[in-house]
């Protein structure tokens, strides 16, 4: 080494004209305990932003008695059927049709029994924000039915991504009947109930309760309640949606 020169990093040196930094790199020894290094990244961090994944359950309760607000229980939509015709559908006016009409499962046609009774006992409905019926007046005992082993009636609505809630006013007459509820995308195992978990009666009404929801743009849940014996008939009163 040349006497009074000192060879520094970090000095510029001049080579041909041309000028360089030179600096001495750094090392773990130099970062304080807590910086971040780039490839230092947390594995056991939790995603913030999970995968969607589909989920269906449900549940049934047997009704005696009792009147429903249609109204304030189906927050996103409801439908009543049957009110004094056949064919009366009444829906809420601003739910955009996420409950549609009823379909019939082996056959081609159902029965309104207008406002007389859901058996067994005496469930009624109220609302206040209907289409074509804006208000029901006093509450309204009315539904429909289908009679004969393996026919039903089915709906389908629409999933979204977060959950939602459909509850289904349904029973029989002299009969038994089964609920089977899927999801279009099969992200979830079926919900499927016989005679609200098996009850040994023939004559009821009740409600059943799905919570769903699928990852699926477009799925739907459809659901059906089918006469699994001969004789009596299954009968379908009213659906709400939150």
């Amino acid at each position: 080494m040349v006497a009074g020169r000192q060879l520094l990093l970090a000095t510029a040196v001049a080579v041909a004209g041309c000028s360089f930094s030179l600096s001495a790199p750094a090392t773990d020894d130099d970062a304080s305990p807590g910086d971040a290094r780039a490839g230092d990244a947390d594995e056991s961090a939790p995603d913030v932003n999970p995968p969607i994944t589909g989920a269906l359950s449900g549940s049934g309760v047997l009704l005696t008695s009792g009147v429903f607000d249609l109204t304030t229980e189906g927050t996103l939509d409801w439908a009543e059927w049957g009110m004094t015709s056949t064919s009366d559908f009444i829906r809420k006016a601003s739910g955009g049709g996420l409950i549609p009409n009823v379909t019939m499962i082996n056959g081609t046609s159902y029965t309104g029994y207008g406002n007389n009774y859901m058996q067994a006992g005496f469930v009624g409905f109220t609302w206040s924000d209907g289409s074509p019926t804006l208000s029901s007046g006093p509450a309204q005992y009315s539904g429909i039915y289908v009679a004969g082993n393996a026919r039903g009636l089915r709906i389908e609505v629409p999933a979204s991504t977060s959950d939602r809630t459909l509850r289904l006013y349904v029973g029989v007459y002299q009969s038994k009947g089964r609920l089977t509820a899927q999801l279009s995308d099969a992200s979830a195992p079926d919900y499927v109930d016989s005679n609200y978990g098996n009850s040994p009666s023939t004559n009821y009404a009740g409600v059943y309760t799905l919570v769903f929801r699928s990852p699926t743009p477009n799925a739907v849940l459809s659901v059906s309640w089918v006469q699994t014996q001969a004789g009596g008939d299954v009968n379908w009163s009213a659906a709400t949606l939150q």
